[in-house]
């Protein structure tokens, strides 16, 4: 799974609101090798993002104080590199993946996503 040509684990930092989601989804992390850090809205993402750059983004994009496209045009903005950003979200509309995708998405999985999926895209993206 880990593609990155040092042994340390792939970071990904998950960006949702919904505790239970990111809680499953950062023990499914884990156990892909991973190195999960959570953040439940786009201000606090970008608080963790002073602190370290993951390697990759799992982003959500309806969210209380700072939604999802808006993270996504300050990362395009903002950041001294690039991190390939996955959204991950219930809005299964093609305005929202276009969107989504011409603010910086390096993909979009609609929610109910398969998990392998998600996994496979982690390891070829970043």
């Amino acid at each position: 799974m880990n593609g990155k040509k040092d042994s340390s684990p792939r970071s990904v930092l998950i960006v949702d609101d919904d505790a239970i989601f990111r809680q499953v989804l950062s023990m499914c992390l884990e156990v892909a090798g991973c190195k999960p850090i959570e953040a439940e809205h786009g201000r606090r993402a970008i608080e963790l993002l002073g602190q370290s750059l993951p390697d990759v983004i799992l982003l959500d994009m309806l969210m209380p104080v700072m939604d999802g496209m808006q993270l996504l045009r300050w990362l395009k903005e903002k950041l001294p590199r690039p991190i390939p950003t996955i959204v991950l979200t219930g809005l299964d509309r093609k305005a929202v993946v276009s969107e989504a995708l011409l603010a910086g998405a390096a993909d979009v999985l609609i929610k109910p996503f398969s998990l392998p999926v998600l996994l496979n895209k982690i390891a070829t993206i970043s």
